[in-house]
């Protein structure tokens, strides 16, 4: 019986608890780093748009000096490496079907070529959208894009939070507020009876 009590309590405590996992973008995400030496400042943040066809900035700009060594920033295969339009694109496909893509570079790897994370692909070249002094890094899946910020955050593990109403947020036994309880007394005998139910001689 003690037993069946104690599985009732601990049920009764699981169901109080809701498992909440702060997942990152994507899985894997601790296999992710910086395209850039050390921790480059973010010169402007990601703004990605609700629709495809409305206005954005579809991924960071980090601080940079032409010449610079731009490193791969997960695992891939390189996909892309060439200009489009006025500046180099070095584009990566990664797992999870992610790609990224990094301008304006001068790439040094070629189509095809598998990278590892940390190593050098492409220079940093002037101009770019942002001017000079910047190298843009966007990520997408599919059609879809994310914020590269978000890959950078290592997977952290499941907590357990109480929610309204549990019985973990119930007050202590020792706290619950009890009605005063008074000594038992014997009612007052009936009239023309003897409290022992006998009749005295």
């Amino acid at each position: 019986m003690r037993r069946g009590n104690a599985l009732a309590a601990a049920t009764a405590l699981l169901a109080g608890l809701a498992l909440v996992v702060p997942a990152p973008a994507v899985a894997g995400a601790q296999r992710w780093g910086w395209p850039l030496a050390g921790v480059p400042r973010v010169v402007r943040e990601a703004a990605i748009p609700l629709s495809p066809w409305l206005p954005g900035h579809r991924g960071v700009d980090l601080a940079a000096s032409a010449g610079d060594v731009v490193l791969a920033p997960a695992d891939g295969v390189v996909a892309f490496a060439g200009s489009v339009v006025d500046r180099g694109v070095l584009t990566v496909v990664h797992a999870e079907g992610l790609r990224s893509s990094l301008e304006p570079v001068e790439p040094l790897v070629a189509v095809g070529e598998p990278v590892a994370r940390g190593q050098p692909v492409a220079r940093v070249a002037a101009g770019g959208h942002c001017g000079s002094g910047c190298l843009h890094w966007g990520v997408r899946r599919q059609q879809a894009y994310l914020d590269p910020l978000t890959l950078l955050r290592p997977a952290e593990p499941p907590v357990l939070l109480p929610w309204a109403g549990s019985p973990v947020l119930s007050p202590a036994p020792d706290r619950v507020a009890r009605p005063a309880v008074q000594p038992w007394r014997a009612p007052p005998p009936a009239p023309g009876r003897h409290p022992r139910g006998a009749v005295p001689r």
